[in-house]
């Protein structure tokens, strides 16, 4: 029973409002990790009748994401972002349900550790065409790091086409999706998410109409701007790929290899595949770049670390050709300097929101029904030191 139990500890809570003028924008992680300070492992605030949980130390995150994953395992919904704009399609907002293990099954068949290793030559290749284009337009750096990431994984891991440059529609197109999943998701964008779950619900119930000009509504014209950018990134490379493997046949790439395999032409099997293909330029592009842009700004601060590694490498490949990913093992000081520079900056500091499913008691605490619950890897001590220290994964 709940009874007698009181909420974790967190920022006072005003009338009405609750916390909502206490939740930061940009950058929020450091405010959370003030509180983390302040109020300890199990961080509360609530805003707007919306209930908020930051766990903020590796036992916790244990107990709430491991060992009670049945109650916490759900992400949390936007219906802006999920059913206007269309990307409940993506893995990486569906909700933990047998749906959600198929599609995960399925994408799991390309991206298992034993056939990692095919996708070197694709890396290696396109690597060199980075190195190339940076080496010509250094301050483009940021624009090839992304075409780059999407002509690896889109061109040739998930559909098999040749991106010519960054003007290629296939990677426009992508790129529109994944501003517009940033837009959605900006920190601090609390107040309008809620308004607009609030409105969308309103509107995607059966026999209401609610015009974009009303105050409140205008994210209408947004959403079906949007929703047309995802339908065309998921759609037309799919159905490329689909006449394209009709005469020629299938070959080892994630769509016309599953698509050679479904013999059946089973129409639910093909969607999962589609929504597949789709997550993969989606979940890996933003990652992908940021992870190099994390590394380098740890080398400019850390010269006698980016010293060492360069020597180290030097050591092994010599002045003769460049370093290539069979020479990793060859190489422990630098991978565990590239690690290190992961570590400290992690691509999602506060984690992916889930939610509560139930009522639950955890460590005295009450924490109700649909509480939104953040693994905040920022403030998690054994994972985050302030201090480069390229020995932690020696």
């Amino acid at each position: 029973s709940s009874i007698g139990l009181r909420l974790p500890s967190g920022p006072k809570l005003k009338p009405i409002i609750g916390n909502l003028l206490d939740l930061p924008g940009q950058c929020n992680w450091i405010t959370y990790g003030q509180w983390a300070k302040k109020y300890g492992e199990l961080v509360y605030a609530e805003a707007l009748g919306t209930h908020m949980l930051w766990v903020n130390s590796q036992e916790m995150a244990h107990e709430i994401f491991d060992k009670r994953a049945s109650i916490y395992s759900v992400r949390f919904k936007t219906v802006m972002l999920e059913e206007l704009i269309g990307m409940d399609k993506n893995i990486g907002f569906q909700h933990y349900d047998p749906s959600w293990r198929t599609h995960r099954r399925t994408m799991h068949t390309r991206f298992h550790s034993g056939v990692l290793g095919a996708y070197n030559p694709i890396e290696k290749k396109h690597t060199r065409k980075l190195l190339k284009n940076l080496l010509h337009k250094p301050k483009a750096f940021t624009q090839y790091l992304l075409f780059n990431a999407g002509a690896i994984i889109m061109g040739q891991i998930a559909y098999e086409m040749d991106l010519k440059d960054k003007d290629d529609p296939y990677f426009s197109r992508a790129q529109q999706v994944v501003r517009a999943i940033d837009e959605t998701v900006l920190p601090g964008a609390f107040l309008v998410t809620k308004i607009e779950n609030a409105w969308s619900v309103m509107m995607t119930s059966p026999g209401i109409y609610i015009p974009s000009w009303v105050p409140g509504a205008e994210f209408q014209k947004k959403a079906t701007r949007w929703r047309q950018c995802v339908d065309n990134m998921y759609n037309i490379p799919f159905d490329e790929v689909k006449r394209r493997i009709s005469s020629e046949g299938p070959d080892q790439c994630f769509v016309p290899s599953h698509l050679g395999e479904n013999t059946k032409f089973d129409l639910e099997f093909e969607e999962i595949v589609r929504n597949c293909a789709g997550t993969m330029y989606t979940a890996s592009t933003d990652t992908t770049v940021n992870s190099i842009r994390t590394f380098i700004p740890a080398m400019v601060l850390n010269p006698e670390v980016q010293r060492k590694a360069q020597n180290k490498i030097d050591s092994v490949v010599g002045n003769q050709r460049l370093v290539d990913i069979s020479d990793m093992e060859s190489l422990p000081y630098t991978t565990a300097v590239m690690r290190e520079a992961f570590r400290g900056h992690p691509l999602l500091p506060t984690g992916v929101a889930h939610v509560a499913t139930q009522n639950n008691i955890l460590n005295g605490y009450f924490i109700p029904k649909g509480t939104i619950v953040y693994g905040n890897v920022w403030c998690v001590p054994l994972l985050l030191h302030e201090q480069f220290c390229r020995i932690t994964f020696l």
